[in-house]
């Protein structure tokens, strides 16, 4: 018979290097899924800025369709479309000799600290003034 005597540990892993193979694997599936909450969150406010841009342009188009803009402030939300979303329309009128109104829309969503706006302005000729 051969020289060669049968080693205890030639049977298979030891306790030791089970839990740093465990150990291993849970730190990296934590940061796996960290960041596919980090994603999903990420994906969240881009959707979320997507439907404000939306409504801003809406609510531009709206104004653009009035056949006679008249100076002052209006605001509210989009009921029809989600009720997370607010709107306010500032209109100004420019000093002479320009005949324009100024129409600032400002679209907003969220809560305090987290509440996120876009706002546009437009210049319109005055009603009178159309040709």
């Amino acid at each position: 018979m051969s020289g060669l005597k049968k080693n205890p540990r030639n049977g298979g892993f030891l306790l030791f290097e089970l839990m740093v193979a465990v150990i291993v694997i849970s730190i990296s599936l934590t940061a796996i899924s960290r960041s596919f909450i980090h994603s999903l969150s990420v994906l969240q406010q881009t959707t979320s800025f997507l439907e404000g841009d939306l409504l801003l342009e809406k609510k531009m188009w709206e104004l653009e369709n009035e056949s006679k803009l008249v100076p002052g402030e209006e605001e509210g939300v989009f009921e029809e479309w989600d009720e997370r979303f607010w709107w306010k329309v500032a209109i100004t009128e420019k000093e002479p000799p320009l005949s324009l109104l100024e129409a600032r829309v400002t679209v907003g969503w969220g809560s305090g600290n987290r509440e996120r706006t876009l706002t546009a302005t437009r210049y319109f000729q005055k009603a009178d003034e159309k040709e």
